[in-house]
């Protein structure tokens, strides 16, 4: 297993096709050292985060996705600036789900938002590109935990 492996975070969200189920099979296949961690397909990046590699790389054809990681990476408490004006409720949830901002910021918020609040944390859009995942009715959840948003900047 490689030597980078210091942190184990979980993923800040789930992602489909997500590698977080699978991390006991491939971390013993990771080297014991490297110089670069390349990430082509991060969605939740469970790998990553659990390795927290000092060098790294994330990809998704997802832009939303990239550009959350980046506002994380970039200004941590920004995003949770935007994210503590959001309530975890049916009302605030379809009416964010309504909006496209055009701020990367906003657009963090909302993406971090919608895939922590929707059904079974699913993230899917339709041909017009806009989500449409149903609320997941998660009551006892917070809106977000500094903590792990503030480990998440730390790991990127």
């Amino acid at each position: 297993m490689a030597q980078t492996e210091t942190i184990g975070m979980q993923p800040l969200l789930k992602w489909p096709g997500g590698k977080r189920k699978l991390l006991r099979h491939i971390l013993p296949l990771v080297p014991d050292s490297f110089r670069h961690y390349f990430e082509p397909f991060a969605g939740g990046a469970a790998l990553f985060f659990r390795l927290s590699p000092p060098s790294a790389t994330l990809n998704d054809t997802n832009e939303e996705l990239i550009n959350l990681y980046k506002q994380i990476c970039d200004d941590p408490l920004s995003v949770m600036e935007y994210l503590s004006g959001m309530r975890n409720s049916k009302d605030d949830y379809y009416r964010i789900r309504s909006t496209r901002p055009t701020d990367p910021m906003q657009r963090a918020a909302r993406i971090f938002y919608l895939s922590r609040f929707s059904f079974n944390g699913m993230h899917r859009v339709n041909l017009r590109g806009e989500f449409n995942v149903p609320y997941g009715y998660k009551h006892e959840m917070r809106v977000f935990n500094p903590e792990e948003i503030l480990q998440a900047q730390r790991a990127l």
